[in-house]
């Protein structure tokens, strides 16, 4: 199957380089101008992954990934984008987009990192994940504690997720990085999204094996939710 990307870019220029490259390296491409045309687009079902500037007229890059959050589509977004400020990556990162890649860029990582989202999929046929009276559920995209739901972002859940996944066994922090966020720049990112899990669910669950990666403590049950 040819995977469908939507380009979402008010640069006629390099809209137009954007949808060659991709194109030449095996995808369908379309592109829009604007944030309001993005979530119309978005809405037809018909894309498998959005490259979504920040800078763009009617609904900037941050609303249009507020929508898409706020209106349940199921589309990956990287954001492609000349804001370099750690800020600017965390933020968009947090409001549900998959990776961040900084303008200027070449093909080859423009493809890997394309890839790589598109790879990061839901592993098996587990949708739920029980240790004691934690839960997360992955089609719902629902954690509870003692039965009260945790607020979770987007990248707290997916870590949540693959820690428990694994079922005991450490997670090398290069492995948990690629998974998380491909393979974009992370200094202390990591550490920092760790200190928040450790905050809403309890440290208890987390060994940090230093020089390695990081264990998640308890017994973890799979299976699929109601």
């Amino acid at each position: 199957m040819t995977e469908h990307i939507l380009v979402i870019e008010d640069d006629p220029a390099l809209a137009k380089n954007l949808m060659s490259t991709l194109v030449r390296c095996g995808f369908k491409a379309e592109a829009v101008n604007d944030g309001k045309s993005a979530i119309e687009k978005i809405a037809t079902g018909k894309f498998d992954l959005a490259l979504l500037d920040l800078m763009i007229p009617q609904l900037n890059g941050y609303e249009v990934l507020k929508q898409i959050q706020r209106q349940g589509f199921s589309i990956p977004v990287i954001v492609v984008s000349a804001k370099d400020g750690e800020y600017d990556q965390a933020d968009a990162l947090d409001l549900g987009a998959d990776d961040f890649i900084v303008k200027p860029f070449n093909a080859v990582t423009l493809e890997s990192r394309i890839r790589a989202v598109l790879r990061r999929r839901p592993i098996g046929s587990y949708t739920e994940l029980t240790s004691g009276n934690l839960v997360i559920d992955s089609g719902k995209r629902v954690c509870t504690l003692a039965g009260h739901e945790v607020d979770l972002t987007k990248i707290e859940f997916d870590l949540l997720w693959l820690l428990m996944l694994a079922e005991g066994t450490t997670v090398r922090r290069v492995d948990i990085e690629d998974s998380i966020w491909g393979d974009m720049p992370s200094s202390n990112v990591l550490d920092v999204y760790m200190g928040y899990l450790r905050k809403k669910v309890g440290s208890e669950y987390f060994e940090v094996i230093r020089g390695h990666g990081i264990r998640f403590t308890s017994e973890v049950k799979m299976g699929k939710s109601q």
